[in-house]
This record gives structure tokens, sequence and C-alpha cells, in this order.
């Protein structure tokens, strides 16, 4: 079981000041929230090229499906950047979906069961607008957490919450931008 602390940052305003103005935009927009949990969970994790990622997503939404499990929320996932592969093109990515919990579930050898999905010291930062500028968003938490000498120990998570039904919407999306840190 992993035991985090969450900090929330809200990048409606960017983070891109003077120090001064830093720390009052900081103090005002980040609140402490603690035990975030996605509770019981199937993680599937790999390295391999992006256009296989829909193959991943597939083999999971495979083993929901053939189990009868119950989504419980929308799907996380992040990507590892220390990876071995990268310079083979590959990505080393990791999906989570909570699921309601259910005994006897069939895995294929990729897929795991995680009993308590929870987190006890993480930075959340919510991004709003065009999903292309989530990268914008990801350096933005990173340059926090190098200004503020904070040590992650996970990927940055995305974790959508709001998913627009057309195109024309997509200015409306928002992610959950949320990543581990050492205390």
């Amino acid at each position: 079981m992993l035991w985090y602390n969450c900090i929330i940052l809200n990048n409606k305003k960017q983070l891109f000041f003077t120090k001064k103005q830093k720390e009052y935009i900081y103090m005002k927009d980040i609140s402490t929230i603690r035990n975030y949990e996605l509770g019981f969970c199937l993680k599937i994790r790999k390295s391999l090229l992006q256009q296989e990622i829909p193959l991943l997503i597939n083999e999971l939404e495979t083993c929901i499906i053939g189990n009868n499990l119950t989504k419980r929320g929308n799907t996380i996932s992040g990507i590892h950047e220390k990876s071995s592969d990268y310079n083979a093109g590959k990505v080393d990515i990791e999906i989570i979906q909570p699921v309601l919990f259910q005994e006897n579930i069939a895995l294929s050898a990729s897929i795991e069961i995680i009993e308590n999905w929870y987190l006890k010291s993480s930075l959340h930062y919510t991004h709003t607008g065009n999903p292309q500028n989530l990268q914008n968003s990801a350096n933005n938490l990173k340059n926090y957490i190098l200004e503020n000498g904070l040590n992650p120990i996970t990927p940055i998570f995305n974790l959508p919450l709001v998913i627009p039904t057309s195109l024309k919407d997509i200015d409306t999306s928002v992610y959950e931008l949320i990543i581990g840190i050492d205390e």
C-alpha cells in the first residue's frame, strides 16, 4: 500500500511570476488534501511504441468485460520518463482502472490487481482546456517541484475529469495531473 499527502494547484494562474508573486499565488491556490485514494484497481504497465497504446487499453478493457467488472471512475495513466527503451522510440506507460472489488478475477500476464491505490503525499494540478496542451501543465508542475526542492516518486498521472462528447467542445476538457512526492 502506498501512502502520500496531497496538495492541489490550479493552472488558471500561471507559475511564471516573480518570487514574491509566486509566494502569494501559491499560498492562495494550494490547499492540502490527505488520503487520496482510488481503492481497488487493475493496473497494466508495459514499454511499447506509442501507436501500440490502444492495444494495451484494449487488453485492459477485455479483462474488465471478460470478468464482468464494473468501472469506478475514469482511467488514470502515466508515462515513466526514465525508461531504458526510450531511445528505441518506446514509452513506459502505466494504466490504472478503478473497479468494484470482485474475487476470482482472471488476469492476463501483464495485468495486476492493486487492492488499494492510495496516495499520502502528492501534488495535484488541474488542467482545463485542450488536451494537446497537457504537456504545458505537466511542465508547470515539474517546474514547481524543482523550484520547491521536492522529490517525485511516481510519474505524472493523468486523470480525465471532464471528457467532451464532441471535438467542438475539446477546450472544455478537464484533467487532473497527479504526481507522488517523497515526504
